[in-house]
């Protein structure tokens, strides 16, 4: 027959906790289902909408830059070139009254200091200018009440290049200054007085770049960060950039790398250059959108920049703004699932808690749902079901009783075939089946364990089936030869119960109950843990029993004696464990012998 036994065992033992676990709820995944149909389309379309809007600020940032620049350039060009053709005008004034007099008088006898004053008057960028013959050290020299060009050193040191420039007909324009007297940064810029088409003295002059500074705070806002610098990379002015203080700074800017190279001054970039680049600011890396514009004229360069977080700030509010929405329409989405899982889920649930209930064993219990769709039939499909497998269990229930118990019966007659063949040990296999259980139990050993340890016990001599009667029977002791054949019984127990794949766990305690603990037994000389547990608990069962009934060969021994002999023999050719279990099991009153006394000798 078909051991329905471990099926009916699984099914009903299994934790419904356990299937629980491993499932979603129906109202999470249709509200999962609404949120991927809802939020998914909208986020690709957020990303992709704002991948371009990026993109065209971008190249509106890149436009609005360049215009700037541009314009910026236009009027830095513009106020230098009236400037410098103001000083021109008063230049050509001079020459003129010196070809008037013929070329007969001098500088120093024209009224040039009058010319000078005038000039300063009307001209409000300029704050000193000079008059001086070429082949003279006197000059005429006038300035504002405020600069006192005899402590500007720098000046004074761009003055005398200015003189030998100025000797071969050229002009002469100076890197920016820092006025020690102002306190402002100045140019100076010194042309050629010329007579009869010959360069005669020279006039030079201090332009203050104000209007430049004015310009570019005015133009740069609270935005925009703008600086100019001349050839050798000083400031001439800066908005917005207070974290450069010297070309050093500058250096930082990827923008005016090139421009910034010592050793290349022909190789500097003539063409504006837009660009995405990091600036160290306080230690840390930001990332800037710029724009670099030489001004060839003046050897000076422009660069206009603004931050990466303000110039996309719109793109960063409409990111916000899709955020926003998302959650928006994420909460939509929960909400409309719930309330439509509501509906499935619900029903749906009763079902589940149902089946936890049926999983529990209780059959008894019906689900009523109100409801016409295929949920309402599924509960009535699911009641008829649950209806049938209480039959079945009822059934199965019985089948497996009467398996077992014909199992067992099979092998009480097995174990009674042995006992016939050998009538001076009958009923001994059932009392080490005895014997072993209560060991296997004060050891603490599992249900199932206990199970196969007494099926072992119950045919561990099954294999004395094979042996000859006149050996099995003998009523003396066995000749050598003799103890070799009964020797054989394991093995040929072994043998008789293998083909059996139910019983294959039993096996070892049949074959191996004959080892000692010391390595000296049979079959296989197993040692210590090497044997298996059911087979050492067997063979103290086994040794108990034989001592304490009587045999063929010996009359039973008092209990007292049994133990210990045990007990010496603990460690040696028994489990010290089992031996202990076995005695613990007898003080307990769990093991009944015909002859027993109240102490043990030592």
């Amino acid at each position: 027959m078909i051991d329905y036994s471990h099926f009916y065992n699984y099914y009903l033992n299994v934790k419904p906790e356990k299937i629980i676990k491993k499932n979603i709820k129906i109202r999470s995944q249709l509200i999962l289902v609404l949120l991927g149909v809802t939020i998914v389309p909208l986020l690709i379309f957020g990303l992709l909408n704002i991948q371009a809007n990026e993109d065209n600020l971008e190249d509106y940032e890149r436009l609005q830059q360049t215009n700037l620049a541009a314009r910026l350039k236009v009027e830095i060009d513009n106020f230098m070139e009236r400037n410098f053709g103001l000083a021109q005008a008063l230049s050509f004034n001079i020459t003129a009254q010196i070809e008037a007099s013929s070329g007969n008088r001098t500088i120093y006898e024209l009224g040039t200091e009058k010319l000078l004053h005038d000039f300063l008057q009307r001209s409000p960028n300029f704050h000193f200018v000079s008059g001086q013959s070429l082949n003279a050290t006197k000059r005429i020299t006038l300035s504002e009440g405020k600069f006192n060009f005899s402590i500007e050193d720098e000046l004074q040191r761009y003055y005398d290049d200015g003189k030998v420039k100025i000797s071969s007909g050229g002009t002469f324009m100076s890197p920016v200054v820092r006025s020690k007297s102002l306190g402002k940064e100045v140019v100076l810029y010194t042309i050629p007085i010329f007579s009869k088409g010959s360069p005669v003295g020279l006039l030079s002059t201090v332009i203050s770049l104000d209007y430049i500074n004015r310009l570019i705070l005015e133009t740069a806002g609270d935005n925009y960060e703008i600086c100019v610098i001349d050839s050798l990379g000083k400031l001439i002015s800066q908005a917005n950039m207070e974290y450069v203080k010297d070309e050093e700074d500058l250096k930082n800017n990827e923008l005016l790398t090139d421009y910034l190279r010592p050793d290349s001054p022909a190789e500097r970039p003539r063409f504006s250059i837009n660009q995405v680049y990091d600036v160290r600011v306080a230690g840390k890396s930001e990332e800037y959108l710029g724009t670099f514009t030489p001004i060839e004229n003046l050897e000076w360069a422009l660069v206009v920049q603004l931050n990466s977080q303000i110039a996309f700030k719109p793109v960063q509010m409409m990111i916000n703004r899709s955020i926003i929405m998302l959650i928006f329409a994420a909460m939509i989405a929960v909400l409309t699932g719930l309330f439509f899982a509501n509906t499935i889920s619900k029903p749906l649930s009763m079902l589940t808690k149902a089946t936890n209930v049926i999983a529990e064993g209780k059959f008894d219990l019906p689900i009523v749902i109100h409801s016409r769709n295929e949920i309402g039939i599924l509960a009535d499909r699911f009641n008829s079901m649950s209806g049938e497998i209480q039959k079945f269990i009822v059934n199965l229930k019985d089948a497996a009783r009467k398996n077992k118990d014909l199992f067992i019966s099979s092998i009480r007659m097995i174990s009674a075939a042995v006992d016939e063949k050998d009538p001076y040990t009958r009923g001994h296999s059932e009392k080490v089946r005895e014997f072993s259980v209560e060991i296997a139990r004060v050891m603490g050993l599992s249900p199932e364990q206990i199970e196969k340890i007494a099926i072992s016990a119950i045919l561990h001599d099954v294999g004395k089936i094979g042996i000859q009667d006149n050996v099995l029977n003998k009523a003396g002791t066995l000749t050598p030869d003799e103890f070799e054949i009964m020797k054989q019984h394991p093995e040929k127990g072994a043998y008789i119960i293998s083909p059996i794949n139910e019983l294959s766990d039993i096996v070892p305690g049949i074959l191996y109950h004959h080892e000692k603990w010391d390595g000296t037994g049979y079959p296989k000389g197993l040692k210590s843990e090497a044997i298996p547990l059911t087979a050492r608990i067997i063979a103290v069962a086994d040794t108990f029993d034989a001592m304490s009934s009587d045999r063929p060969y010996q009359k039973s021994m008092e209990v007292d004696y049994v133990f210990k002999l045990l007990f010496d023999w603990a460690g040696k050719r028994y489990d010290a464990d089992v031996v202990a279990s076995l005695f613990q099991a007898y003080e307990a009153g769990r093991i009944k012998l015909s002859k027993t006394r109240s102490s043990i000798q030592s």
